[in-house]
Parts: C-alpha cells; sequence; structure tokens
C-alpha cells in the first residue's frame, strides 16, 4: 500500500478519534498518594494497634480517606497532623490520619484496602494482614513450664453442678454485664470540650472482645478520646471488670443536645471450669460450647447537654468563635529579599480547644504588600484527655517597595471557659528589609519604610493583571464563535481526510494499469454483450456472435492480465483456478458450455436456435457476474 495511502487513512481515523473523543480543557488535577502502615503485625486480644494512613497531594485541599467496614476491631480517631509548604508558588501536603484499633477476635483479621476518592478517579493502599492471639499468651506458656516441675499436689475440691447453678443462678442479666455514661460538664459553653466516659462492666469472662456502638449525638461534634482503659471496680459487693471509651463533645449551638444510648454487643462464657470427672462432663462441655457463642446486648442511659451561648459583653472585634487556651505566633521564611521575590508569612495558634474550627485570622492592613490566599495545615493530638494541637496558615507576601518594611502584629482572640472571658493575644511585627531588584518598564510604587526620614526607593510591579473588560477583535470574536461550534469543527478534517483518501485510492489504481483492467472487466464486457444483444434482436447472427466474442475476450483478458489469442480453453481454466481458490467447479463448467456454444455459433451460425440467441448474451453476463464474486481481490 502507498505511503500516501497510509497517511490518509491516519488522518482520517484521527478525525474520528477527535469526533467520538474531543479534547476538553480540565484543570490539572493534583498528584495523590495515599499509604496505610500499622505498628505492630501481632499482638494480643486485649492490645491496640496504631494505624497510620498518609495522604500527599500537590495542593492545599487533601480529601480525607474512606476506611472500609472493620468487623474484626474496635476503631478509634487519635488524631490527625498535616504538614503544607509553599515552593516558588507551589502547595505540597501532606496529611496523617491516625486510628487506635482494638482487636475482638483470636486468630488473622485484614486491614481492607483503604480508598480515597480525589478528581474522578480512586485511590487505594494496599491490605494489611493482622495476627491476634490470646491475651497473656506468653505469660500462660512460662505458667505452664513452671507447673511442669513443681510436684504433684492434690486435687481441690469438686464443685457439684448444683453449686454452679447456684452461682450462675445469683447474676441476673443485668448483673452480668451492663454500661454506664456520663459526662465531665452538663452545662458547658458553646464549643466547649465535655468529656464524655461511657464503661462496659462485666462480672464473667467473655468470648473475645465486646463490639462498641458509640450513641447518635445532636447538637454536638465528637472527637475520639483513645486509648481504651480497662480496669476493676466492685460494684455492691460483687467485683467487674470494665472498659472505658472516652470521646470529646463540642456543642455547636446554645440549647439542649441530645447523647443516645451507647450499645455494646458481647458474647459471655458460661461454666467456665468443668471438672473431667464430673459424671455429666461430656453433657456439659458441648452444652458450654454451643452456649458460649450466645450474643448479647446492653445500653446505657440517654444523657442530654444543656449548651449555654457565649457573651456578648467584652466580646473583642477580632473574635471569631474560638474557645479555649490559645496562643498566636508568626514568622516569616526569609527576612531578607530583592523586589519582584516572594517571601511566606506563618502564623500559628496553638492551645487547647476544637482546633478545626478555627478560622483564619484577620491580617492587618499592608499597604507595601501585595497579599494572597492561605492555606491551612492542622496538627491536632489528644494528650490527657485534651484536644490539642496547632493550626497553621501560611500566606504569600510580595513587597510593592524597596527599604526596610514591617509586618504589624495580626491579632487572635478567644473565649477562656475556665473563667468565662475574653483573652486577645498579638504577634509580634517583622522587620523585612526589601533591596531593588531588576528595574522594570512598569509603573512605580512608593511606599514608607515606617521610620521619618528613611530612604524610599521606587519598584516595578512584579504581577501584572489581566483586563478582563477589555473590547474583543473582531479576530478573536471570530475565533470565540468557531470555539463554540464544538464538535462540528471536526467535520471539515472528516470530509477532508475522506476526500483525500477517495482520490488516492483511485490514483492507486489508476497507476497499476493490470489492476484497472481487473476491476474494470465486468463493465468493459456489458458493453460488447449488449451490441450482441442488439445483433441478434436484428437477425444479425454473425455480428452478434463477434461481439460476445470481444466481450469473452475483454472479459477474461481483464481479470487474467494476459492476451487470449495463444490460450486455449483449459489453459484459461487453469488460470481461473490458480488466481483464486473461491473458483468453484460448477463456474468451470458453465465457462466450459458458454465457450462451446460460442464456438459453434461463430463457425456454424446458420445452425443457432433463435431463442437461445436471445437469452445467450445474459447468461454470459450472468457468469461475469459469478466470476466477479469468486476472483475478487
Amino acid at each position: 500500500m502507498p505511503r500516501a495511502f497510509k497517511t490518509c487513512a491516519l488522518l482520517l481515523l484521527s478525525a474520528a478519534c477527535l469526533w467520538l473523543n474531543p479534547p476538553r480543557a480540565q484543570a490539572a488535577q493534583p498528584a495523590l498518594t495515599i499509604t496505610a502502615e500499622t505498628d505492630k503485625t501481632t499482638l494480643g486480644l486485649s492490645d491496640s494497634l496504631t494505624l497510620a494512613v498518609t495522604v500527599t497531594s500537590n495542593g492545599a485541599d487533601v480529601p480525607e480517606p474512606h476506611l472500609p467496614s472493620l468487623p474484626n476491631f474496635n476503631v478509634y480517631s487519635s488524631g490527625q497532623s498535616n504538614n503544607i509548604s509553599i515552593v516558588n508558588g507551589r502547595v505540597f501536603s501532606s496529611q496523617v490520619y491516625s486510628y487506635s484499633l482494638t482487636p475482638r477476635f483470636v486468630g488473622q483479621a485484614t486491614i481492607p484496602p483503604i480508598t480515597l476518592n480525589a478528581g474522578g478517579r480512586t485511590y487505594q493502599t494496599d491490605a494489611i494482614q493482622i495476627t491476634v492471639v490470646p491475651a497473656g499468651r506468653a505469660q500462660q506458656s512460662a505458667t505452664r513450664q513452671t507447673k511442669a516441675v513443681r510436684p504433684v499436689r492434690a486435687r481441690p475440691a469438686r464443685r457439684t453442678s448444683g453449686q454452679q447453678q447456684s452461682q450462675q443462678d445469683a447474676l441476673s442479666e443485668e448483673e452480668t454485664a451492663f454500661v454506664k455514661a456520663s459526662v465531665s460538664n452538663k452545662n458547658p459553653y458553646v464549643n466547649e470540650q465535655v468529656n464524655l466516659t461511657v464503661r462496659f462492666y462485666t462480672a464473667v469472662p467473655l468470648m473475645g472482645n465486646p463490639q462498641y456502638t458509640p450513641p447518635t449525638l445532636h447538637g454536638v461534634l465528637s472527637e475520639d478520646l483513645p486509648p481504651v482503659r480497662t480496669g476493676t471496680e466492685t460494684i455492691n459487693g460483687r467485683a467487674y471488670n470494665y472498659s472505658e471509651i472516652k470521646s470529646a463533645l463540642f456543642g455547636a449551638v446554645s440549647g439542649k443536645a441530645d447523647i443516645g444510648p451507647a450499645k455494646v454487643q458481647y458474647q459471655p462464657r458460661t461454666d467456665d471450669m468443668i471438672d473431667p470427672d464430673m459424671p455429666d462432663f461430656f453433657q456439659r462441655f458441648f452444652a458450654q460450647g454451643l452456649s458460649g457463642a450466645q450474643s448479647r446486648e446492653t445500653a446505657s442511659s440517654p444523657l442530654a447537654l444543656e449548651v449555654k451561648p457565649l457573651p456578648e459583653e467584652g466580646k473583642p472585634a477580632a473574635f471569631s468563635g474560638a474557645v479555649g487556651k490559645y496562643s498566636i505566633s508568626s514568622s516569616v521564611d526569609v527576612k531578607e529579599l530583592k523586589t519582584g521575590e516572594a517571601l511566606n508569612l506563618i502564623i500559628t495558634v496553638s492551645g487547647t480547644g476544637n482546633l478545626k474550627t478555627i478560622a483564619p485570622p484577620k491580617l492587618p492592613d499592608m499597604p507595601n504588600f501585595r497579599v494572597y490566599d492561605m492555606v491551612t495545615s492542622l496538627n491536632m493530638t489528644k494528650s490527657g484527655d485534651l484536644v490539642q494541637g496547632s493550626k497553621t496558615f501560611k500566606t504569600i507576601l510580595i513587597p510593592k517597595a524597596s527599604g526596610l518594611l514591617t509586618l504589624p502584629p495580626v491579632q487572635f482572640a478567644y473565649f477562656d471557659p475556665s473563667d468565662s472571658s475574653y483573652h486577645s493575644e498579638e504577634t509580634r511585627p517583622l522587620q523585612i528589609k526589601v533591596s531593588q531588584g531588576a528595574p522594570q518598564a512598569q509603573p512605580a510604587v512608593y511606599a514608607s519604610s515606617g521610620n521619618p526620614g528613611a530612604s524610599v526607593t521606587t519598584l516595578g510591579e512584579d504581577i501584572r493583571y489581566i483586563s478582563e473588560n477589555k473590547p474583543r477583535s473582531p479576530l478573536s470574536a471570530r475565533l470565540q464563535a468557531v470555539n463554540a461550534l464544538g464538535r462540528a469543527n471536526y467535520i471539515p478534517l472528516a470530509l477532508f481526510a475522506l476526500s483525500a483518501l477517495i482520490v488516492l485510492v483511485r490514483n492507486s489504481g489508476n497507476n497499476d494499469q493490470a489492476l484497472l483492467k481487473f476491476r474494470k472487466a465486468y463493465s468493459s464486457a456489458k458493453t460488447p454483450a449488449g451490441a450482441a444483444q442488439k445483433f441478434f434482436a436484428a437477425g444479425q447472427t454473425a455480428q452478434g456472435a463477434a461481439a460476445l466474442s470481444e466481450a469473452m475476450n475483454t472479459y477474461l483478458c481483464g481479470k487474467l492480465g494476459c492476451p487470449l489469442g495463444s490460450l486455449r480453453l483449459k489453459e484459461i481454466e487453469e488460470r481461473l483456478k490458480n488466481a483464486s481458490a473461491q473458483v468453484r467447479p460448477e463456474t468451470i463448467e458453465r465457462l466450459d458450455k458458454l465457450w462451446q456454444e460460442l464456438e459453434l455459433l461463430r463457425f456454424a451460425p446458420s445452425q443457432a436456435d433463435g431463442a437461445r440467441l436471445k437469452q445467450l448474451p445474459d447468461d454470459m453476463l450472468e457468469l461475469f457476474r459469478t466470476l466477479d464474486k469468486e476472483l475478487r481481490k
């Protein structure tokens, strides 16, 4: 196939692809990666592990990952940290989400892939395999080894079945296990931290760890306060083991806030000690296996908070809703720079409270600087049952003038529930030394350094603004009108490619005379065949026979590519068979019969049948059509 033909075919294919999938202008999506790791892969049933999920992005907005269902673990959020850096105007961020996982059963457990959806794509981590062993297995093994070297002692007296049943009957289901919930403050201020404590008490051994379902909350925000605590407590003269779970609550609005029941599902073990010498040992052994797997559920009583509004008296102008105890600081990454260069202003708010709700502080008026939007990062911990940490705000500043410039203090106000009053903090002023860079042919801007008599120099604007209201030129208007046509713009390209393809196909056929004769053999033979039919109708048999011979010669010469004057019928038939394996024997027989009739007609025209003469041209053309199909290239 000629190179030009291939090129045109590719051009037509490209036009079709553009029509089906037109290019769309899309905003560049930030590159994301997500990884997950645990601090251990083997732990005891009474232990816990830390799962850290790290998300990195080439942007400030880092989406939160989605944890899959973890039926083998109780899951608690233990905090998060965020690191954002700005390099040459590009923002890079890394967010770490930490979770505390407590196993519920002994055996192999899997943490499935953790997913994250961003920009229409789904990212995921690898699965993590965890092995959970019985609690205190190492200590139990050591105890068994110690017992093996001790002398055999007398077996203690066995408890009778009646004694065991009497002890079980002494404990009702409510006394066997129950849940208590309490709050540290029932009348907090809006956004003040209140600790919710949920304790699950049990007086009997359990099969595995219980499954905890946190209460439903209305009007409050919640943060987990891991880890899970355990201990013992005597209630009404009976010893109980307990597991304690804490959460930090923050009232979202003033008024009543409801805390629903906390629920726990557990599987108690019965007949914990069965003596093999007891007469009903097998009956009690199998009964224990069946009854030990029965699940029960217990729940705490609902609670309510009466959230107080923040006082209006004494509220500072800089107050934006922060409640707790905080401090504020500021810094810059460079203190000396040239005109046209940028610096990062970093403002950090640290303390205890609901850091997620802290809004960016309002920056003071800085006429000597161009100020860009802020990006935020959060580092939160939960030590000592307090939500605490820091929130960092970063922005880019570009000086408009040279000299000794001052960044004024940034103010921050918060409400402290411990003394029911507002407090104001502010950063220290920062001095920036700006020297003049390369001069630019732009309007000059003058700025004062803040010191009387200090020298003031000029510098050019580092950013040229785009005029959005500038009238469009006629050419721009036409181009926008063409662009609005969308896919219709590809129609001329497709038509051009199709026309070029047709021309190339025709030219390629014209350049190959043998191929051209092969393709036009039937149409060339139709003309003399039609003339023969007219001759036969006029009674001119000899002329009609000559016309049919010309039609046969024209067709076979075009198909076989050779003169037929010196070829016999058998040679023609062999060439047809060699030309294509699709030529059937029936077609060869029809050609042989028609050839014999034509020879008889040429040499003995007076013996021809008139009815047969009228049918002969049609039979010949029908034979040619059959050969066309079987010799098709």
